[in-house]
């Protein structure tokens, strides 16, 4: 099979994730759009880009890189109310489409309907919370990664037909151990396997394993996790799973299999970097909107979107407010982490990048953010305050990472020959 024929911009392999969810007028300073929040890009993470990623003799991957393509995985939105006209306008498309319906959607029997009447066997449907009462109405319903590439492979003979270019065959993966030597349930590390598998199109595989054994060791880890909540122990193991990530384009270099353009050009591909911050203006926001200033739930909001993690990732003060303000807690900041664990998920896949998400931080940085304040721009153009200013930097600088960095982490950021690209609302881009 000659490579150079799959390896542009949108080719007929690539499979398309839509999305399909209703407009949502509901609007929080502390919440991600209500569009996001369920789990369509859980379910892309574990689809393949490309059906030529199923094909054993194809080094997807590879190819990328040595083409230096920049392909991200084919995600996209559409409002149930404009459905109908993207059914029109695609009606000869023969690509895979994966329609991802969110389940919240008030429309979503409509949207069946929609699609039951293109009976398009190409197009595959799931629900965005991975089950709906409405899964017996809908054709072509996949219920999870595994049986949506089983589908794939079903009926590829249709696609082929549709699509007769296409000169390649596909297989579904077989069941096998997992590969990788370490293992994690923490969320910043299964993003970074998830990574792992985009980068050896290792879908769609159902491991081998003792799945009480999984839960037990999932738990221990957490009651280990919260028992060093001021150790760096999570974050360090995210490091061990960013360096399989990067050795894996270092291996190719040594290869000579993916020859640098030139001498500055960096080995590595950039590392998505996530620093969360709650501002506290956003709890003045609130509380300003808010109909009720100081009643319970009020003031338990306030204090949860004013909260920060440890060093380890832990919400300390919910675990002693009790358990209704941990299911609170679970709903803003939880579903804001994972919108950003989404975000950094995506932005990876253009090159098959590292992620790392940092602590949630906010209060215990806020004096030296002050100086920044606009009401301070004016004396910060002054030649006497320009001292000041650079001293603050630096005490910014220094208080960002003795919080935010484990000393496994900065020295290997420091000599990690690639560019950083930084998912923040913290004023980072002049900190050097």
């Amino acid at each position: 099979m000659r490579m150079s024929k799959y390896t542009g911009t949108k080719q007929q392999t690539e499979i398309i994730y839509l999305l399909i969810g209703d407009r949502r007028d509901e609007k929080a300073p502390f919440f991600p759009p209500l569009e996001f929040v369920n789990e369509s890009i859980k379910v892309v993470r574990s689809c393949p880009f490309d059906l030529i990623q199923l094909n054993s003799e194809f080094n997807y991957t590879e190819t990328k890189k040595v083409h230096h393509l920049k392909n991200p995985k084919d995600f996209r939105f559409i409002y149930t109310d404009d459905f109908e006209a993207y059914l029109m306008e695609n009606e000869n498309q023969n690509r895979i489409h994966l329609l991802i319906l969110d389940d919240n959607s008030k429309k979503i029997n409509q949207t069946i309907e929609l699609i039951n009447k293109r009976k398009n066997e190409l197009w595959f449907t799931c629900f965005a919370a991975g089950t709906n009462s409405e899964v017996n109405d809908v054709i072509n319903y996949v219920s999870d990664s595994h049986n949506f590439i089983e589908s794939i492979v079903d009926k590829y003979d249709k696609f082929k037909e549709a699509n007769t270019q296409i000169d390649f065959d596909i297989t579904k993966p077989e069941i096998q151990d997992d590969y990788l030597p370490i293992k994690s349930n923490f969320s910043i590390a299964l993003l970074n396997t998830a990574v792992i598998h985009d980068i050896f199109s290792t879908y769609s595989v159902k491991r081998k394993g003792d799945r009480a054994q999984s839960i037990k060791d999932a738990g221990e880890a957490s009651s280990f996790a919260h028992n060093n909540k001021n150790s760096f122990s999570r974050q360090d193991e995210v490091i061990e799973f960013i360096k399989i990530v990067d050795n894996y384009s270092i291996g190719l270099l040594s290869t000579n299999t993916l020859p640098k353009l030139n001498e500055v050009d960096p080995k590595l591909e950039p590392l998505i970097l996530i620093a969360p911050f709650n501002n506290s203006d956003v709890v003045k926001i609130f509380r300003n909107h808010s109909s009720e200033n100081s009643n319970p739930l009020t003031n338990s909001i306030s204090s949860i979107i004013s909260s920060e993690q440890t060093s380890n990732y832990i919400f300390d003060v919910f675990a002693r407010r009790g358990m209704e303000d941990l299911q609170l807690a679970k709903a803003i900041q939880g579903r804001k982490l994972t919108y950003l664990d989404d975000i950094g998920y995506l932005h990876s896949s253009f090159t098959n990048s590292p992620v790392l998400r940092l602590p949630l931080k906010g209060r215990s940085i806020n004096r030296e953010l002050s100086f920044f304040k606009t009401d301070f721009h004016s004396a910060l153009g002054k030649p006497k305050n320009r001292e000041n200013i650079s001293k603050t930097m630096r005490k910014l600088g220094k208080s960002l990472k003795d919080k935010l960095l484990s000393n496994k982490t900065a020295d290997y950021i420091k000599s990690r020959d690639g560019q950083i690209v930084v998912i923040s609302d913290l004023p980072v881009e002049w900190n050097y």
